[in-house]
């Protein structure tokens, strides 16, 4: 399991090789203003409501049951349920709805290394590409509620709960960020939605390393918010290839 997670994760300076000797920062650069200004958009919303959701979650509470350390853990369970809230709607609005510009990144890739010119984009295959990714991502928001469900729980433990639950949150939304990104591949390779559901399940560990370098670089401040998507879609794109070119 652990090799998997880190094979994974060994496949993202694999991805800087291949961006730099294939000149490919256009298309890392360019798209990673969308999701730029969107994490900006959402912690600019998260540090202005945070406070207000844990006074109020905390005002909830009998007088008897206000104690001091109970402030902390509301106001990191605010964080939380942000984050959750965050990461979800990111990976709709990133990752889902502008699939079809990940997904020509992943054959731009492929060409790359394979010492071809880069394909032009293709828009006739727009709509297919969002609606297969929404389905993925219907099968998979299921169980991802669940979890999400069991770290929000796991959180109101004293002292231990809140790292937890954090810990628990980064690795659901690592696999399924992983399997969002594998995804661009595995739909160029005319794999069906439970084709792909069985390849990430068979690969489940390095997919979820895959999934956690991209879930790193996100949380670096400004250059992180930019490059993730394209690093991410570059990793996985290798990841992938290399499994399925593997007997």
């Amino acid at each position: 399991m652990i090799s998997e997670l880190f094979k994974g994760l060994s496949y993202y300076p694999k991805a800087q090789k291949v961006i730099s000797e294939n000149k490919l920062w256009k298309y890392i650069i360019i798209p990673g203003f969308m999701s730029f200004f969107y994490i900006l958009g959402f912690l600019i919303v998260a540090s202005i409501f945070s406070d207000d959701v844990s006074a109020y979650l905390y005002g909830l509470l009998p007088t008897w049951l206000q104690w001091g350390w109970l402030k902390s853990v509301f106001t990191i369970l605010a964080w939380i349920v942000f984050l959750i809230f965050g990461l979800f709607t990111y990976k709709f609005v990133i990752l889902i709805v502008f699939a079809p510009i990940w997904g020509y990144i992943s054959e731009v890739v492929e060409f790359a290394i394979n010492g071809q010119e880069p394909p032009d984009f293709k828009f006739k295959d727009l709509i297919s590409d969002i609606l297969r990714s929404l389905s993925l991502m219907l099968r998979n928001t299921l169980w991802m509620i669940i979890f999400y469900i069991a770290s929000f729980i796991i959180g109101f433990i004293p002292l231990i709960g809140p790292v937890a639950s954090v810990i628990i949150l980064l690795a659901v939304q690592s696999f399924y960020e992983g399997v969002a990104l594998s995804d661009y591949t595995l739909e160029r390779k005319r794999y069906s939605v439970d084709q792909t559901i069985s390849f990430t399940k068979s690969h489940k560990y390095g997919i979820m390393g895959v999934g956690c370098g991209f879930t790193l670089i996100l949380l670096i401040p400004v250059f992180g918010w930019f490059t993730a998507p394209g690093y991410g879609t570059v990793a996985a794109t290798l990841a992938v290839l290399e499994k399925i070119e593997t007997p």
